[in-house]
């Protein structure tokens, strides 16, 4: 009797032993499904987040690496963008922009435009002057695109490849969430060609062109979004293509971030003084600015 409790004892541990082993192994699909509803759900909140924002700053770094043999080649384009969409501006704009490589000088763009319902002045780097634009040309003064706008552009990517997000890979800590989304291959090939056009590095054709002749090695796409506002703190996008021309190894590498600051805080009052004295009348079209 003592025996036959004993043997099963021991066979219900093992049991216990065996299904334990396997919920830590194989986790079920509905806890997947779960995970990415909540990536899902979260991304949502974060668009809905930067559409209400009154103002923002964010400073990007794209950063380019191509290796062929022994030669390597970099490039980098840094910019800060800040802007604000708070009375009494209908829109404040100022962009800088840091494009250095191994075969030119650094260059660096500047642009700057203040925007009220009774004026308007944009700065002309090429000429080192600020000038008072008539106000029915005001609509004219469009000269870069809304800095949230590439912000949605990267979230949408990430919300395409919410699937590939597993459960270990949604982390909390105490202050911040990470979304991270990784893979390889052609599972994440749009992926690819949408980070790389959003890059400014390379173009629309040349992306795809890219992506068609090289092995996608690795992507790497992390989002931190800070829990009490659910505002991005920062993006981090790491891509690694390869390739054989020539009996040469090439490999490129992109590294792209971007840190998200300053969320509603405007410093402005109105268009400083010496601005308004000093602008000249405005005598050229702004599509032919750099």
């Amino acid at each position: 009797m003592i025996k036959e409790a004993i043997s099963t004892c021991v066979i219900l541990l093992c049991m216990c032993i065996l299904l334990s082993c396997v919920n830590k192994d194989y986790p079920t699909e509905e806890v997947k499904e779960t995970k990415r509803f909540i990536a899902e759900e979260l991304i949502q909140q974060i668009k809905e987040e930067l559409n209400e924002l009154q103002s923002v700053s964010i400073e990007s770094a794209h950063i380019q690496a191509i290796k062929k043999g022994d030669n390597k080649e970099d490039t980098t384009i840094q910019n800060r963008f800040t802007q604000y969409n708070d009375s009494p501006f209908v829109m404040y704009q100022q962009f800088e922009t840091t494009h250095s490589s191994a075969n030119a000088s650094e260059k660096l763009t500047q642009v700057a435009q203040y925007v009220t319902k009774e004026l308007a002045y944009v700065y002309n780097q090429q000429s080192d002057v600020w000038m008072e634009v008539p106000v029915e040309l005001r609509e004219d003064l469009n000269l870069h695109h809304d800095p949230k706008a590439e912000l949605q552009q990267y979230l949408s990517i990430a919300e395409e490849y919410s699937h590939l997000i597993k459960v270990e890979e949604f982390e909390e800590t105490d202050k911040e969430y990470e979304l991270r989304v990784e893979g390889a291959g052609m599972e994440v090939r749009s992926a690819v060609v949408q980070s790389l056009e959003l890059s400014s590095l390379i173009n629309e054709q040349q992306s795809s062109d890219l992506v068609n002749h090289m092995e996608i090695k690795e992507l790497e796409f992390i989002v931190s979004v800070e829990k009490k506002t659910n505002m991005i703190n920062r993006m981090d996008i790491n891509i690694q293509l390869a390739m054989q021309h020539n009996g040469d190894q090439v490999d490129m590498y992109l590294e792209t971030y971007l840190n998200v600051q300053d969320f509603n805080k405007t410093e402005l009052n109105g268009i400083p003084d010496d601005i308004i004295e000093n602008a000249e009348e405005y005598k050229m079209e702004l599509g032919n600015m750099e």
